[in-house]
């Protein structure tokens, strides 16, 4: 269980509140993201298929929560780290937001990653190697 769990946002789809309480039962507080006032149904999730993932997230951390996210919004496929937007404010690089925009993802020309990415990204063992792998995906 996490010592001090990141700041974690997750943008309100279906099957949204169950990861919340899927995260909360793993020890992590997730909140909500606010939004127009539309039901989860009526959102498609393929508009919205970003993680994007703060580069001082513990290691440990970054990966149960991206694989719990996985299990219930499986159609998160890109991930964007915080340390390459330089002018991102210092919050940023602690926090992990699931369930950003695809529109976003695709302007920062990130490539998405296939689930044999994903099983590979759970295997690495440090900030460094996850960085590392993350920048072949930009």
């Amino acid at each position: 269980m996490p010592h001090a769990s990141p700041n974690i946002l997750i943008y309100p789809l279906s099957l949204s509140r169950e990861l919340q309480t899927a995260l909360a039962e793993q020890g992590y507080s997730a909140k909500l993201y606010p939004r127009e006032e539309l039901p989860a149904e009526a959102i498609d999730p393929k508009k919205y298929r970003g993680i994007w993932l703060g580069a001082q997230v513990p290691v440990v951390d970054a990966l149960a929560i991206i694989r719990t996210a996985r299990k219930y919004l499986s159609y998160l496929d890109y991930i964007d780290l915080s340390d390459w937007d330089r002018e991102a404010p210092e919050y940023i690089h602690h926090q992990i937001f699931l369930g950003g925009a695809t529109e976003t993802a695709r302007r920062k020309r990130l490539s998405s990653l296939t689930d044999q990415d994903f099983e590979t990204l759970y295997t690495l063992q440090n900030q460094r190697q996850i960085h590392e792998f993350l920048r072949t995906f930009r």
